[in-house]
């Protein structure tokens, strides 16, 4: 998962950049106008100490929804991830769940009649929660932590391609660094797809 995602947002960004090469890194978006796009699927995984004290990637489901105005957009996501380790009649379950609003500045942009796509760094602040889930000989426990607070900074690229005049269907790809005291290890390293579809104003 890790080297895919690498992989892909490498090639996506050789292409953004080498599309306009010519004109100049740094490029206004005003040929963008506004629109809304709603991430109905997303993966990202996050490198994260396991029991064994390794670090390992953890795959979480994502769902998020977006705004855009010229170079500025605003996104607010979901995630999850639910892990489950042990036997029938010892085992644990882990339930995390996280929201995280996201301010990002489109700092290289390309316009035409039938797509778009650009470059983005943004910094996201949000919370989470953790629950864990014990069983031992029928015995369940169930642990809840408070509402946490996360931080985050990302870049990455983001396109559609329309299929009629206000319609597209949308994908990004990102590379973030989370912090928060309260995860292992601080600060974490997550790279992230997205598959929507947007609506242009």
């Amino acid at each position: 998962m890790k080297i895919f995602l690498f992989f892909l947002i490498s090639t996506m960004l050789s292409i953004s950049l080498n599309a306009k090469a010519d004109s100049g890194f740094f490029s206004e978006g005003n040929g963008v106008g506004s629109n809304l796009n709603f991430y109905f699927t997303g993966l990202f995984s996050r490198s994260e100490r396991n029991a064994a004290q390794e670090i390992s990637g953890n795959d979480y489901s994502n769902v998020s929804l977006s705004y855009r105005l010229k170079n500025w957009s605003g996104l607010l996501e979901n995630s999850n991830i639910s892990e489950s380790s042990g036997n029938f009649s010892s085992n644990m379950t882990r339930l995390h769940q996280e929201w995280v609003g996201w301010a990002r500045y489109h700092f290289y942009n390309e316009d035409a009649d039938v797509y778009q796509c650009s470059l983005f760094a943004g910094i996201g602040l949000g919370t989470f929660q953790e629950e864990i889930k014990t069983n031992l000989l029928g015995t369940t426990r169930a642990d809840k932590t408070d509402n946490l607070f996360i931080s985050g900074l990302s870049l990455g690229w983001d396109g559609s391609y329309f299929f009629t005049m206000n319609w597209a269907l949308a994908a990004a790809l990102e590379v973030r660094v989370f912090g928060s005291k309260e995860i292992d290890p601080n600060p974490a390293l997550d790279e992230a797809f997205r598959l929507g579809i947007q609506y242009r104003f």
